[in-house]
């Protein structure tokens, strides 16, 4: 099965899975976010496979991950994730300037 991870499960990264979680795509959405008030949240969203603090253990694996967090953290948390992604994997993000 297809997973797609998200990086950050505030209100964007949350409203994305939803959204994936309502077009019956046949996907596992997993999520992973430093926050625990974030993590917890999403949790009872129902829209997440699992949501973890660990960035590395859900992109590991993952065929596409999609960040949604903050433009001011996302290049050290890519750094830091480079050398967890899969051959293969499509990488994207969700921020604005």
């Amino acid at each position: 099965m297809t997973t797609i991870a998200i990086v950050g499960t505030g209100l964007i990264g949350t409203s994305l899975a939803l959204a994936i979680k309502n077009s019956n795509l046949k996907v596992d959405v997993v999520g992973t976010d430093y926050d625990n008030t974030a993590r917890a949240v999403a949790k009872k969203t129902g829209a997440f496979k699992k949501v973890e603090a660990r960035l590395a253990n859900v992109i590991r694996g993952a065929d596409l991950v999609v960040f949604a967090t903050p433009i001011m953290a996302m290049r050290e948390m890519m750094e830091s994730a480079a050398n967890d992604f899969e051959e293969g994997c499509v990488v994207t993000d969700v921020a604005s300037s």
